[in-house]
């Protein structure tokens, strides 16, 4: 399905708009030629079939162009974050053969670079749009590589295979969440995440268009402009919509939202559906998996800031935690298995063996299932913080803090060794300096520390990177 969904959508709904960037809309038709221009261009790289190749540019139409073409080479495409150094040691734990980028990079050994000017594009529109060959496939193709970290800072290599994306491809189209007349789809989250490289697949596979936000232009604008009916976001990208939004700003009626990436918190769910759509769908589920998770915001009163129902095609068990490490009655850790869920990581035996056991793969988070058979979602097992054989997650330090103090953002969390193990410190965002032995009182943790920043450092989705405090939290303690 992959390697023909454009091509396939290009025959049925050649004038129909597949992907739209700031002033310009493109046809399926336009960019099934757009896609083979591309294959036969590459052929002067030298893509060989099982290479891998990665993509690191700021145009996201040329990403998406480039990853269809080197899938037709029968190559492997990996997106790399522009946040990352582009250099010998991230090529190398990429195993990359070939790079290709919009900016300049030195010469790396074994490394094939190819620098793209901004003519570069236009000048592939303009080459002979041949048919892509056909090759024999197999669902154990490898065909993406996507890099994750969670929250731990620890960058791990997820392997998808052609199996692995049409069965994740073909569970979204079951769920016929897009399946409304003339989608429009505007994805907040990101093409180098699961969650925007499957969104974009599925809507095309639906004969969806996707749009590419003009960030010239605001939310409300861009909503209304586009005839927008359908959004992925995470949480973190919600709270910054809402700002956005105008006060005279009506719902839209037909504005399906679609949130993953996070648990959608009672108050901010009630603030989009004051101020932006009453029809909201949330989602859980990792890079590994797929969605785990899934419901209709209607369905789940009183649980709105839960994960939903657990998905049919996706077994779940709760396993239960040692009596010593016990959050609460019937909280323990996740784990699941089904047929869009990963073998393990690439290159990666140990992390493969931590998190792949028994045919289940153990996401690391810590939840419990209500009566109803709802999932909740209580945080991140490495998160689990003991004080005094008193167990919290930063979650709740973190709203108690909020209560206390005026301030911006707050996150919570403890250094796993050393002298300081067992000191509580809080990262928070604030005008000034501020007192936090009220929170010691509050929580009865003897030892509070504060380290203020400028910004609390969070992942695409918004989900905290609380490795990125601890190191920081370590290097001052090892300075006083």
């Amino acid at each position: 399905m992959f390697e023909s969904v454009i091509i396939r959508q290009a025959k049925s709904k050649g004038r129909s708009v597949a992907y739209s960037t700031p002033g310009r809309d493109i046809a399926f038709a336009v960019m099934d030629r757009h896609i083979r221009s591309t294959f036969a261009r590459l052929k002067g790289f030298g893509v060989k079939r099982g290479e891998r190749v990665a993509l690191r540019l700021s145009n996201t139409y040329l990403h998406w162009l480039l990853t269809f073409a080197i899938e037709a080479h029968g190559a492997v495409s990996i997106l790399v974050d522009r946040h990352w150094p582009m250099d010998r040691k991230v090529l190398n734990f990429l195993r990359a053969d070939v790079l290709i980028t919009d900016e300049d990079c030195a010469p790396i050994d074994g490394v094939r670079i190819h620098r793209l000017d901004p003519q570069w594009l236009p000048t592939t529109f303009k080459f002979r749009a041949p048919p892509l060959p056909q090759i024999k496939r197999s669902d154990d193709d490898l065909i993406r590589i996507v890099l994750t970290s969670g929250t731990t800072g620890t960058l791990k290599k997820v392997p998808l295979t052609r199996g692995v994306i049409d069965r994740r491809i073909e569970d979204v189209l079951a769920e016929q969440l897009m399946a409304t007349e003339n989608t429009r789809v505007l994805p907040m989250i990101g093409e180098r995440s699961i969650g925007g490289f499957m969104t974009g697949l599925s809507a095309w596979s639906l004969g969806a268009a996707v749009y590419s936000r003009d960030y010239a232009v605001n939310w409300a604008d861009a909503v209304a402009s586009l005839k927008i009916n359908f959004i992925v976001a995470a949480p973190v990208h919600l709270k910054d919509l809402l700002k956005e939004l105008p006060e005279d700003f009506r719902p839209v009626d037909d504005l399906v939202l679609y949130v993953s990436g996070g648990v959608l918190e009672k108050d901010l769910a009630a603030a989009v559906r004051r101020r932006l759509t009453s029809r909201i769908v949330i989602n859980y589920g990792t890079t590994e998996s797929g969605g785990i998770t899934q419901a209709d915001l209607d369905l789940l009163e009183g649980a709105e800031d839960s994960a939903g129902f657990v998905a049919p095609y996706i077994d779940l068990e709760i396993v239960p935690m040692p009596e010593t490490d016990r959050l609460a009655d019937g909280v323990g850790e996740i784990r699941v298995r089904g047929p869009g869920v990963v073998a393990g990581y690439l290159d990666d035996e140990r992390a493969t063996a931590a998190a792949f056991r028994e045919g289940w793969y153990y996401p690391g988070d810590l939840g419990a299932m209500d009566e109803a058979g709802v999932l909740r979602i209580y945080g991140r097992l490495d998160d689990l913080m003991n004080f005094g054989g008193v167990k919290y997650l930063p979650a709740q330090i973190e709203s108690r803090v909020l209560r206390l103090k005026p301030l911006k953002d707050v996150a919570a969390f403890s250094l796993k060794r050393g002298a300081e193990a067992g000191t509580l410190w809080v990262a928070y965002v604030a005008d000034a300096p501020v007192d936090l032995s009220d929170v010691g009182r509050v929580l009865q943790v003897r030892d509070v520390k504060g380290l203020r920043v400028d910004a609390i450092p969070r992942n695409a989705l918004g989900k905290i990177e609380r490795a990125v405090l601890r190191e920081r939290a370590a290097s001052e303690a090892e300075t006083v």
